[in-house]
């Protein structure tokens, strides 16, 4: 596969801004490519299937990256059993590396070369309420930041499942899995000294000091793991004479409690979720 990226935005989305000595908006594309191969083999009188599969991707910004993955299947009769393991990534998004939105309040920043110049949020916080309640101008409430650039986030997955047939009429299938992430994406603020203001020098502590700053977001990733599990479950019934009743039921969660990086995120998915369905068909 191969993708070839030309986003156009002319400053209002990305940071494709103008470039006022040539009267001309910088220019972004971004390439990436990627090669998959699997392997299966039949065993115990074709009731056990080995699969073997591995892909290989690069992006344009960032290395190779490998993905394997071992599943085996067993099968008996109307009853299938299935496990797989599998080490996985995703590279930041088009948006995480390039995009430039002011919204007014906040500044969306991608992150593809790291970021300085910068103070945590809360830190500012923190000077800014002491400065209020006390009158006190204290440096050392303020923590300058220095944030590498994002790079890929990588899961190792485990799953489990099975798939039954009952009466030729009741059909169910469970799945279960356990995720561990490591460098995790996801969203930190900042503030940013605005101008020629640089964070720990003294001309930064004037620029919080007299509101000359801008709220920023951009994404990182997270020094600490973050685990994810879940499961489903969907059931079928035929009736007979072309009518069937169908469920479902997903249940997704995200463990963050041992995350100390002040993240935000990007994990909007319900915890659990529920599908009825009724099919007729005319035969």
């Amino acid at each position: 596969s191969f993708r070839m990226y030309f986003p156009d935005s002319r400053g209002t989305i990305f940071s494709d801004t103008l470039i006022a000595e040539t009267g001309q908006y910088r220019d972004l594309s971004l390439w990436e490519y990627g090669a998959f191969l699997q392997a299966s083999k039949k065993l115990l009188k074709d009731k056990l299937k080995l699969i073997a599969s591995v892909r290989a991707d690069k992006n344009q910004n960032y290395d190779l990256q490998w993905s394997p993955r071992l599943s085996a299947i067993f099968t008996q009769g109307n009853h299938n059993f299935r496990v797989s393991a599998q080490s996985a990534f995703r590279s930041p998004t088009l948006q995480n590396q390039y995009i430039f939105l002011d919204l007014g309040a906040i500044v969306l920043e991608g992150n593809l070369s790291g970021q300085s110049n910068a103070y945590t949020y809360q830190s500012v916080k923190d000077f800014e309420a002491n400065y209020q309640n006390t009158f006190d101008i204290d440096p050392s409430l303020l923590q300058a930041v220095t944030l590498k650039p994002v790079r890929p986030e990588q899961v190792k997955t485990l799953e489990i499942g099975y798939r039954g047939i009952y009466s030729n009429a009741f059909y169910i299938d469970a799945t279960a899995y356990y995720s561990i992430y490591t460098d995790f994406i996801g969203d930190y603020r900042f503030y940013k000294p605005n101008g020629s203001a640089q964070a720990g020098q003294e001309s930064g502590v004037d620029a919080i000091l007299t509101g000359a700053y801008t709220l920023m977001q951009t994404p990182v990733n997270s020094s600490e793991t973050v685990n994810s599990y879940g499961a489903t479950l969907g059931a079928a019934y035929y009736f007979g004479k072309g009518l069937t009743a169908t469920a479902n039921y997903t249940y997704a969660a995200i463990d963050t409690s041992e995350v100390k990086d002040p993240l935000i995120a990007g994990f909007n998915t319900p915890a659990h979720k529920v599908n009825l369905g009724l099919q007729g068909k005319n035969k």
